[in-house]
C-alpha cells in the first residue's frame, strides 16, 4: 500500500527525531520530494488532500506544527545532514 512506501520513504531519506520541534521540513517540500520518489519507482502521485497526508504522517512519530500560514512537519533530519561517521 501507499503508507509502506511513505513509511519506506522517510527511512530512506530521514531520521526521526521525535518531539524535536527545530528539526523541521516544510510540508510542501516533504510532499514534492515524496511525489518524486514515487514517480522513480513508476508508482502514481499521492493525491491524498493535506489533512489527510498530515494525519498518515503523524503514524510515524513525526509532528505537525503550523507557522506563519504554513505546515512543517518535525522531527525529521535529513539523512544527508547527519555525519558521514555513522555509517
Amino acid at each position: 500500500t501507499e503508507i509502506d512506501y511513505l513509511h519506506k520513504f522517510i527511512e530512506l531519506n530521514y531520521t526521526v527525531v521525535p518531539f524535536v520541534k527545530k528539526e523541521k521540513v516544510p510540508r510542501d517540500t516533504f510532499r514534492d520530494a515524496y511525489n518524486t520518489f514515487l514517480k522513480s519507482k513508476g508508482l502514481p502521485m499521492n493525491k491524498a488532500t493535506d489533512v489527510k497526508f498530515t494525519r498518515d504522517i503523524k503514524k510515524y512519530s513525526i509532528g505537525v506544527k503550523e507557522s506563519h500560514g504554513k505546515t512543517f512537519y518535525t522531527g525529521l533530519v535529513p539523512k544527508e545532514e547527519l555525519d558521514e561517521d555513522d555509517e
